[in-house]
């Protein structure tokens, strides 16, 4: 767009053909093309398609699920790109890194989330947050626990089996085998349990 204001109009629709050329489809691409290219200067917003965005994310839940975490951080990508809500989006991305044992990269997309207190998603983060310190082996899992520990108290009704935490849970035991899954029974037990 810059390119495009600053009057290189051909930079702008190289730069628009190399964006289509990354990411086939992409509503923003297709969108700054009828705009800039095609001079459709009204055009109308572009409504995503919600069952496309869910069917990808299902896809990023069936590859977590089977232990390929790297397949599922790219349906989770995909799904935003058609729609899919972007905070849930970089949760999902966050716990593909973990099976993907890419902790710092699920760390970063953790950071990047807000805490809403008394919310499931607070305790998804929390509980992801104690997973990636145990499986670092880092001193702070204790009080990432607990810290657990009270918001799933505070919440009350958390309910573990309509959370993507579910999908973690089984991804981890394809990837890491139970032995090693079972080093996080402690977390998954107080979610688990509320």
């Amino acid at each position: 767009m810059a390119k495009f204001l600053s009057g290189d109009s051909a930079g702008a629709e190289k730069d628009i053909e190399m964006a289509d050329a990354l990411k086939p489809g992409n509503s923003a691409v297709i969108l700054l093309r009828e705009k800039i290219i095609e001079g459709k200067l009204a055009v109308k917003a572009i409504v995503p398609d919600v069952n496309h965005a869910n069917d990808l994310t299902n896809l990023g839940h069936e590859a977590m699920k089977k232990g390929d975490g790297e397949l599922a951080y790219i349906r989770y990508s995909d799904a935003v790109d058609a729609g899919a809500s972007r905070p849930f989006s970089t949760f999902n991305r966050a716990m593909a890194c973990v099976i993907a044992q890419d902790l710092a990269g699920s760390a970063s997309l953790l950071n990047s989330l807000q805490i809403r207190s008394g919310t499931p998603m607070e305790i998804n983060i929390l509980a992801l947050r104690a997973i990636l310190a145990r499986l670092a082996g880092d001193q702070s899992d204790r009080a990432a626990i607990e810290a657990l520990q009270q918001a799933v108290r505070l919440k009350g009704d958390f309910s573990f089996q309509l959370s993507p935490l579910s999908i973690l849970q089984a991804g981890l035991l394809m990837k890491l085998g139970p032995e090693r899954e079972r080093d996080l029974s402690e977390i998954f037990e107080v979610i688990i349990k509320g």
